[in-house]
């Protein structure tokens, strides 16, 4: 499964002084704010093409949310464990919102020893896409004492290496926090890039 490039900013609105112990649950919230495709012609740094920036409220009640670096760096933890937001593709087809994993095909090369004969071949590997991420843990949302709560924004930058090629889209999203957890389901807004083959210029 192959992973996308990311950036993940955590913006925790703190708080502290003598305020009113918050009755919130310990199962992650969270809320769309919005997704926009920020680079239009695509990062030569970045194979060429564009990602898109969501950003989203959280609220937790028990300030567990955020995977620690040596889960995430695992090898033998499953993807559950490891990434902490959640991101499924969606086309839009006839009204009705439709899931879609696309494939890209890696070439590598097998060696094959029969006898005294060494064979070099290509050989084609699917890999799947996965736009899901880890969400790293943040100091910033430690807390002690009675209250835990922790709110604030999480902005995730999302790399586009294989373009899609559907007209209509829209991305499924969620957190898991340390827990495992699973926050409610939020959506974004459509978007679609247009005259990607004619001009490479994407838009919204």
């Amino acid at each position: 499964m192959q992973k996308k490039t990311f950036i993940i900013l955590f913006f925790p609105l703190l708080l502290c002084g003598c305020v009113e112990i918050e009755q919130v649950s310990p199962v992650p919230r969270i809320e769309f704010i919005s997704f926009n495709i920020e680079n239009l012609g695509g990062d030569p740094l970045e194979g060429g093409y564009p990602w898109g920036l969501l950003e989203f409220r959280f609220i937790d009640g028990d300030a567990d949310l955020g995977v620690y670096k040596e889960i995430n760096d695992s090898l033998s933890l499953p993807d559950s464990v490891k990434s902490g937001l959640f991101i499924n593709l969606f086309e839009k087809v006839n009204g009705a919102y439709v899931e879609r994993v696309f494939t890209q095909p890696r070439y590598t090369k097998d060696t094959i020893k029969l006898d005294t004969i060494i064979i070099i071949r290509d050989t084609i590997v699917v890999d799947t896409i996965s736009y899901n991420m880890h969400l790293p843990y943040d100091e910033k949302l430690d807390r002690a004492g009675q209250n835990k709560t922790v709110k604030g924004i999480i902005r995730a930058k999302i790399l586009f290496e294989k373009t899609p090629p559907l007209d209509t889209m829209r991305f499924e999203f969620y957190v898991r926090d340390r827990a495992l957890n699973k926050s409610n389901v939020e959506y974004t807004t459509d978007f679609y890039f247009k005259d990607k083959e004619a001009n490479g210029n994407f838009g919204l």
